[in-house]
């Protein structure tokens, strides 16, 4: 990744962390437009997305994450979780299996 997408990926998750969902989720999707690629930023962003109550956009970026590195196991906890949180409880228990 780019040393600016990383800066931007660093303050990204600075602000998650900080409770600041709505910026780091600008941040995240800044930093795609730099490294497109990124599976991280890209579970970076669902993470965001999730905790900001846009489970159907969490789902989004988690799915996009598991196209772009199907080995990553967490991407499909992730995922399972944002589909139950937006009531699609036979999508949660696929992406499990």
């Amino acid at each position: 990744m780019p040393k600016e997408a990383n800066m931007h990926q660093n303050l990204g998750v600075a602000l998650y962390q900080a409770g600041r969902n709505n910026e780091a989720i600008d941040v995240f999707r800044e930093t795609l437009e730099l490294a497109p690629k990124n599976s991280t930023t890209h579970i970076h962003l669902g993470m965001a997305y999730q905790q900001a109550g846009q489970y159907l956009k969490a789902v989004e970026s988690f799915e996009r994450a598991s196209e772009l590195s199907p080995q990553t196991i967490d991407i499909y906890k992730h995922l399972a979780e944002a589909y139950a949180l937006a009531n699609q409880r036979e999508k949660s228990i696929a992406a499990l299996e």
